[in-house]
This record gives structure tokens, C-alpha cells and sequence, in this order.
């Protein structure tokens, strides 16, 4: 008699993350890269900042996220470029690096739009904190 092995779906597989986590996310074709948790869809697909890249990933699907921790050995083994080294040493010595990021990028976001509603004739009243 054969031995049977209990096949355990991808949606079972994967663990529940919020928002500061520290992970290995997947998207498309690229490998698993250090990255942080930033927001959890009501579809259950993560939002994440990329470390080294500051990429952010929208709709990473749940079984496309490892915990960091828990598989620094695994994927922190292979071949790697400057920019995954970089992107662990960054995750590892200095996580907040996302908040810096997200920070600037809102700012430069709001800016832009407020800019852009100047350019079509309307005025916007805002105090910078």
C-alpha cells in the first residue's frame, strides 16, 4: 500500500499578516524579496513596501507572503545582487526605512495634487503642520 500524503491547499497554507509585518512577498515572475506589510485587502491580498527597491506591491496574493523570520535561511541563501543584499541589511538594521518612504511619498503626492488643482482654475486652502 502506498503511503499517502496529505495535499494542503495554498489558501490553507497561508498565515494571517497585518499591517507592519515584516515579510518576504512574491509578485509575478520575481523571487521572494524582504519586504513590509503596509495595508490587508477585504479580499485578503496584501499591500507591501519593498526594501531596497522601494517598490510597493498592491493585491500580493496571501500565499505569495512568508514570514520574515521564519525564512531568512531560505530565501537569504541564493545568489544575490546588490539590491537584495541591500534590501536584507535594510529590513534587518533599519525596518522604519518605510516609513520614511511612505512619508515622503504622500507628501509629494499631496503636492502634486494641489498643484494639479491650481493648474484648472481651483484654489485650495491647506496649513503645512
Amino acid at each position: 500500500m502506498m503511503p499517502t500524503t496529505k495535499r494542503v491547499s495554498k489558501q490553507a497554507q497561508a498565515q494571517l499578516y497585518q499591517a507592519g509585518d515584516l515579510v518576504f512577498a512574491k509578485v509575478g515572475g520575481h523571487r521572494p524579496w524582504p519586504a513590509k506589510v503596509t495595508m490587508r485587502t477585504g479580499d485578503g491580498k496584501y499591500h507591501v513596501f519593498f526594501y531596497g527597491t522601494y517598490n510597493a506591491g498592491q493585491g500580493v496574493l496571501p500565499w505569495n507572503v512568508w514570514d520574515f523570520m521564519d525564512n531568512r535561511e531560505k530565501f537569504g541563501k541564493d545568489k544575490q545582487s546588490k539590491m537584495y543584499k541591500k534590501a536584507l541589511w535594510e529590513i534587518t538594521n533599519t525596518p522604519e526605512t518605510v516609513e520614511e518612504v511612505v512619508n515622503e511619498e504622500e507628501a509629494r503626492w499631496e503636492v502634486e495634487k494641489i498643484l494639479s488643482k491650481r493648474k484648472h482654475g481651483e484654489v485650495w486652502q491647506f496649513k503645512i503642520l
